[in-house]
Parts: C-alpha cells; sequence; structure tokens
C-alpha cells in the first residue's frame, strides 16, 4: 500500500541525529498512527517503537515498505546525506515506457544516419 507523496526537507531529515529519529521522522511525516505504520510495514507494535529508539533496525524490504507508506523517502536521503552524496544529484532509474521511447528513438536515429548515408552514396553529394 502506497501512501501520498509527502515533501520533505532535506535540512531537517540532515538534522536528525541517529537512524531511530530518521525512522521516527518519515513516519512522523505521514500522520500514521504507530499501529497503522507497523502492521503495513510488516512488524509488530513492539518491534516497531523498538525501531524508533534504535535499539532495532527494519530489514531492507520492510525499510521500502516504510518509505512507500509514508510516502516519503527521509531514510534514504539521512543514509546519503552521511556517506557524503547529494540527494538532489541522483535521479531515478528510467521507467520501462522511457526505456522504450529511448530505444525507438535510437533506432530511429540509426535508421535516419542509414537513409542519409545512402542518399549521400546514390545523389554523390552530402544530405
Amino acid at each position: 500500500m502506497r501512501g501520498q507523496p509527502v515533501v520533505i526537507d532535506v535540512a531537517d531529515v540532515e538534522r536528525q541525529q541517529s537512524w531511530g529519529a530518521v525512522l521516527t521522522y518519515c513516519a512522523s511525516k505521514s500522520g500514521l498512527l504507530d499501529k497503522i505504520v507497523a502492521a503495513d510495514v510488516g512488524m509488530q507494535d513492539a518491534v516497531w517503537s523498538r525501531c524508533k529508539t534504535g535499539q532495532n533496525a527494519p530489514n531492507g524490504e520492510q525499510l521500502v515498505r516504510l518509505m512507500q507508506r509514508c510516502g516519503n523517502h527521509a531514510p534514504l536521503v539521512w543514509l546519503l546525506l552521511r556517506l557524503g552524496f547529494d540527494p538532489a544529484s541522483l535521479r531515478p532509474l528510467e521507467s520501462e515506457t522511457e526505456r522504450h521511447l529511448r530505444e525507438a528513438r535510437e533506432q530511429l536515429d540509426a535508421e535516419r544516419m542509414k537513409v542519409r548515408v545512402l542518399t549521400e552514396a546514390l545523389t554523390g553529394r552530402a544530405a
């Protein structure tokens, strides 16, 4: 279940002092109750509570579900900042539709080049 996209302030994320704090921040931005977040992420309430205090951590799949359900990527942004990356310079991978479009454009450009070469060869001049 995906939550509504929520805008987060990178400066707010950067101010989070710990992993537990950024998980709490992520969930709080969604406006969802802790019980709902825990259930949707796939963990018991007590485990979620320990995650928020830093005594436990979600596994990879749970982390992805948390970000999807809460509608923000605060934990990912926090990790990028901690590792010295600029979150603004990363871009999502192209979708399958975008990939098909790019491949079709590349194929069309290649066909146009063939036509140009053949036209030049037949006419003896640049097209």
